[in-house]
């Protein structure tokens, strides 16, 4: 029986695409829908990727086998075997036509309550149909279908038997296999043809695979529920199964039974359609992921991103550099894009190329909603290249004031060390190093150093606009510099 696969690079998450070429299992985080035709491509070798559909994120039926037992137990379900027991005695009280209808009309009600549970699961909705959904859908004619359908696999047996009892019971125990099949055929679309074509029914086989023989064997097992509970009743109270029409109660309790472990087999196989839905070639609009909360999720990733990520962990680095980097002119704005793009060339040692991107990222993050991340720019690039120095005179005041809203006084210290030697006509330059003082003395308590910058600035731009701020900062400074001294 076929097991969950699982992402080669999340192998927490079920594969949702699968590259023969490469022999890979990729989950929708690993593949770049966006960038090439569908079907996608592999990220490694372009090959065209299987879909496996949302068979992975579905679970075995095996793991579900509380929930089969559980639906038949809601209440829908439970109204119609109570209503069916009620009109069952009703049509008991009447002598011939209400026998008729007992043997017709309450087995093709059940029925088609069962088939709804089927395609209502099938579906998506692990659910058991409402109870006025058999009013709405007056179409019975799948139970008719179904009625003969096993009318004509069984009809050849007795002349199989006549031939070889060997060969008629080997028929015998294939019906039964195939039984399970032609309903889920049948279920799918309604057509007897379908589900008498041996072709159909084998494809059906086929393409459930293994899980088939496990269907079947389940099926088997939970059939013989009703008759092992019966048993054990009737071994207590020392009775026949025969004999139950003369004790009402245990007959309406055998009948409860039959109704609601046919009603668990029909789950089981409306789950298995369910399961593989995309391999038998039919679609549902239930959302798989969500419908299974149990499965783990991942971060979501940038649709540019899949690919890159992928010839990451191949570490095939120079590849994913490179395909990066032609997708930055038409998405220069892009900031998840442009950061991954910095961290790739930090993390694999392009230092060389780092530095030249580094001052257009950190203008970007300056203009963004996240201005700190211009920080975290800044300092890889320090502890690269102690001498790095954003070109654009521009960039300083704006990420000295982000540095010293997020407590990084050091590195204020070191981004505008000599700054009046390298800008020396640029007019903002007080305001530049009126940051630098408060650093000084507000986060690393350096209040004679900070009074060097206050003097230096007061000297140096005596007609600047923030002098009265600097003389009213520098006495403080001075008191606190005087206090310590004491």
């Amino acid at each position: 029986m076929s097991e969950t696969t699982y992402c080669k690079y999340h192998q927490h998450i079920p594969s949702r695409w699968y590259c023969e070429q490469c022999g890979i299992d990729f989950c929708n985080s690993c593949v770049n829908d966006q960038l090439y035709s569908d079907p996608p491509q592999c990220a490694l070798c372009h090959e065209v990727l299987s879909d496996m559909g949302d068979e992975s994120n579905i679970p075995p039926f095996w793991h579900k086998i509380h929930l089969f037992f559980r639906i038949p137990l809601t209440l829908p379900s439970i109204l119609v075997i109570i209503v069916l027991l009620c009109l069952g005695y009703i049509f008991s009280l009447i002598p011939i036509v209400g026998w008729l209808m007992l043997l017709i009309v309450i087995p093709a009600i059940f029925f088609k309550y069962a088939y709804l549970m089927l395609q209502n699961i099938a579906s998506g909705e692990l659910k058991a149909p409402a109870l006025n959904i058999l009013f709405e859908n007056n179409d019975y004619d799948i139970i008719f279908k179904q009625i003969f359908i096993l009318i004509f696999l069984f009809s050849p047996m007795s002349k199989i038997i006549e031939f070889n009892f060997i060969l008629g019971l080997a028929w015998y125990f294939l019906i039964l296999f195939l039984i399970p099949a032609t309903v889920m055929v049948l279920s799918i679309g309604q057509n007897f043809f379908q589900a008498i074509n041996p072709l159909a029914l084998i494809t059906l086989i086929m393409q459930i695979g293994f899980s088939y023989l496990g269907l079947y064997l389940l099926i088997t097992i939970i059939s013989g529920g009703p008759t092992i509970i019966m048993e054990m009743v009737i071994g207590l109270s020392d009775m026949q199964l025969s004999d139950l029409s003369e004790h009402p109660y245990l007959f309406v309790f055998y009948a409860v039974l039959q109704m609601y472990f046919t009603l668990v087999i029909f789950s089981i196989m409306g789950y298995v359609l369910l399961k593989y839905h995309h391999r038998l070639g039919y679609t549902i609009s239930a959302p798989i992921v969500e419908l299974f909360g149990e499965q783990k999720s991942i971060a979501k990733i940038h649709p540019l991103l899949k690919d890159i990520e992928v010839l990451a962990k191949e570490n095939k680095i120079e590849e994913a550099l490179h395909r990066l980097q032609s997708r930055l002119p038409e998405n220069k704005n892009d900031i998840v894009l442009r950061l991954r793009f910095h961290k790739i060339l930090l993390n694999y040692r392009k230092f060389e190329s780092m530095l030249l991107h580094a001052p257009s990222l950190i203008q970007l993050l300056l203009n963004s909603n996240d201005k700190a991340q211009a920080v975290d720019v800044y300092r890889d690039c320090i502890n690269v290249d102690k001498e790095f120095s954003p070109a654009d005179v521009n960039l300083f005041f704006p990420l000295a004031e982000i540095m010293f809203q997020v407590g990084q006084y050091r590195l204020i210290v070191t981004l505008l060390n000599g700054f009046h030697k390298l800008f020396p006509d640029y007019q903002q330059t007080p305001d530049v190093y009126f940051i630098l003082a408060r650093a000084l003395s507000d986060g690393l308590d350096n209040d004679t150093t900070s009074l060097s910058v206050l003097d230096f600035i007061l000297k140096k731009y005596p007609d600047t606009v923030i002098k009265p701020q600097l003389i009213t900062y520098r006495d403080t400074v001075q008191k606190l510099a005087s206090l310590a001294i004491k």
